[in-house]
């Protein structure tokens, strides 16, 4: 089985509230060109994170595909952003959690839990699935996280800032075990 793990398109930002952003005119344009682009293969089923950016970019893919959406818990991005705190005390509070992966930060989840989530939640639609491609929209934390541990490096910070909107990465299961084909930080 192939997974594809897509971190959603542009969101447009208004009043500066990007937890209940929805996705831009500019950002379902690239994600329809992705789906149709063949990069990406037509997935069995296609899975969002509850955030607006990510649901609106899964829409987008399940449109060209002419598949139905589910949206699942575990794909949402780190607790801590859908606080929306203003700056310094937002950048303070990531440097925290990057710095420490073990810590909760504000918002009541560490980054080492971001990892489990993804993992976990991963691993038991792949395990109870008989497709052959599922499609996974998400949020560039998870994305890497998930990433890292999986692959069995470190995850890193400036991986989640320099990873391009619509960035994927792509995993194989087999007998039980998920394999890295293709890092999202990747160039």
């Amino acid at each position: 089985m192939r997974l594809f793990f897509v971190r959603h398109g542009k969101p447009k930002i208004l009043n500066n509230e990007f937890y209940e952003a929805r996705l831009s005119d500019e950002g379902a344009k690239r994600a329809r060109q992705l789906a149709r682009s063949g990069s990406v293969p037509r997935p069995d089923s296609v899975f969002s994170s509850p955030y607006n950016r990510a649901r609106d970019t899964a829409s987008e893919f399940c449109a060209v595909f002419g598949l139905g959406l589910e949206v699942r818990e575990f794909l949402r991005e780190w607790n801590l952003q859908s606080l929306n705190l203003p700056d310094p005390e937002y950048s303070l509070e990531t440097q925290r959690g990057w710095e420490d992966r073990e810590l909760r930060v504000q918002g009541g989840e560490s980054l080492r839990e971001v990892q489990e989530r993804a993992y976990e939640g991963t691993m038991q639609i792949a395990s109870s699935s008989a497709a052959e491609s599922i499609l996974f929209v998400s949020h560039g934390t998870l994305i890497e996280m998930l990433c890292a541990r999986v692959g069995r490096r470190q995850p890193l910070q400036r991986n989640v800032e320099d990873m391009d909107f619509l960035a994927w990465a792509a995993f194989e299961f087999k007998d039980g075990a998920l394999k890295l084909t293709k890092d999202a930080s990747a160039t």
